[in-house]
């Protein structure tokens, strides 16, 4: 969950992002293992991530099986606290209408595969546009339009997203458990490396 009082941009190349903008405004810009286009994090925005075996379904093979299988959980969860049609779009964005409220992404390893995504609940969609220029690889349904006429926010509590989520996929909350040592190593070691994120 994004929601407290922080912001960055995950990005994959500079022309994605606009450099002295978050510089000038203090925002680190961070790169991250998975694909995707460049992402605005903080208030206002839900993070989810589920990690799965991908010899339990067959969908799982493969990265558009997967990014349905996901998606398809992900959007019943976000429709039944709507109470509106939620779309799947391009590849791996979720629609309200012909606007996003969601980006995803996944990493793929030999048996196993991380999927991400945040959901616009109340962010701050004028500090998105003046951070991100326009992406240089848009999905047909976008036809072009700006970041403020394009994404939306869905305008729900954190909390009703999450039950809802942990509803659909069976869960109660977090991990009861995780590498805590490893990942302080690798944020220590790779992922506030300067050098590592902005290797453009």
């Amino acid at each position: 969950n994004c929601s407290e009082e922080r912001r960055s941009t995950t990005c994959h190349h500079k022309a994605e992002v606009d450099v002295a903008a978050c510089d000038s405004a203090g925002i680190p810009i961070l790169r991250r293992s998975s694909g995707g286009g460049t992402v605005v994090q903080g208030p206002g925005i839900l993070c989810y991530a589920v990690v799965l075996r991908t010899e339990t379904d067959p969908a799982l093979e493969s990265i558009t099986g997967a990014n349905r299988y996901v998606l398809g959980r992900v959007a019943e969860a976000v429709s039944g606290s709507l109470g509106k049609e939620v779309r799947i779009q391009g590849d791996t964005d979720l629609t309200m209408g012909d606007r996003k409220f969601a980006g995803n992404a996944q990493r793929r390893k030999r048996q196993a595969l991380l999927f991400h995504g945040s959901l616009l609940l109340d962010a701050d969609l004028d500090r998105i546009r003046s951070l991100l220029p326009l992406p240089s690889r848009q999905p047909a349904y976008r036809a072009g339009r700006a970041h403020a006429d394009f994404l939306v926010n869905l305008d729900l509590p954190a909390v009703a997203i999450r039950k809802a989520l942990g509803d659909v996929w069976r869960t109660s909350g977090p991990m009861p458990s995780w590498p805590v040592a490893r990942t302080t190593e690798l944020v220590a070691t790779k992922y506030r490396d300067e050098q590592w994120n902005r290797r453009w």
